[in-house]
């Protein structure tokens, strides 16, 4: 029994003293890059992790620059995602209201397309599916979870948008308010959706694409 108890005491002694040396460590191991905090939400830098982008301030070169640790990735959180999102819907309620005009919920459909197209060159810069397509239908692998699944946030977005449209038709509750508020809800979405960007780079299945020679110097794209 005694020997039970002291065992369990070194585990959560070594268990404690493990976390607290990874909240310790110095994880941003370059300082002149770690970005300054951000007092409020409108002075958020959200930098786009396009590879052509990093390889113009990066010395690494193709592919360590793709390779490399990605310690700086900005994300929504939750609770601003919530923010700027009822802050979107807001303002289109206020314009709506000032400039007397209605809006069809049918437009909402067209920026919403944007808008997921917009996030997906985002997550999609600079990688690629493991294989094309006629390899999926080769392989028998039509789906690939761990890449397919940044599709899965836009798709939601998109299909909210319709069916939302839809829903507004079919019970008549079409007004200034609840299309102000299907906007806030389609933000919300494409704001609070998964995967994390850090997540994605690190663990998604994809494969690195070297960027195109129109957008780097020939230095970083000089072959290791």
């Amino acid at each position: 029994m005694m020997a039970t108890v002291v065992a369990v005491a070194i585990v959560i002694t070594v268990w404690i003293g493990h976390r607290n040396g990874l909240k310790a460590f110095p994880w941003p191991f370059v300082p002149e890059k770690a970005p300054v905090a951000a007092s409020s939400v409108l002075q958020m830098n959200v930098n786009i992790p396009i590879l052509s982008s990093q390889l113009r301030t990066s010395s690494e070169g193709w592919p360590l620059v793709s390779l490399s640790p990605k310690f700086h990735c900005p994300s929504f959180p939750f609770r601003t995602a919530v923010a700027v999102s009822s802050l979107g819907g807001w303002w289109l309620y206020c314009s709506l209201v000032y400039s007397k005009e209605s809006l069809p919920p049918e437009a909402l459909i067209f920026p919403t397309l944007w808008l997921c197209f917009f996030r997906l060159i985002i997550y999609c810069g600079g990688v690629a599916a493991p294989f094309n397509v006629f390899g999926r239908i080769a392989s028998g692998r039509l789906l690939i979870p761990r890449h397919d699944k940044v599709f899965v946030t836009p798709l939601i977005a998109l299909l909210l948008s319709v069916f939302g449209t839809i829903l507004l038709r079919r019970t008549g509750l079409i007004s200034v308010a609840t299309v102000a508020g299907l906007a806030a809800l389609i933000l919300f979405v494409l704001f609070a959706g998964g995967p994390v960007m850090r997540t994605w780079l690190l663990t998604g299945a994809h494969r690195f694409q070297p960027a195109s020679r129109h957008f780097t110097t020939k230095q970083a794209l000089k072959p290791v």
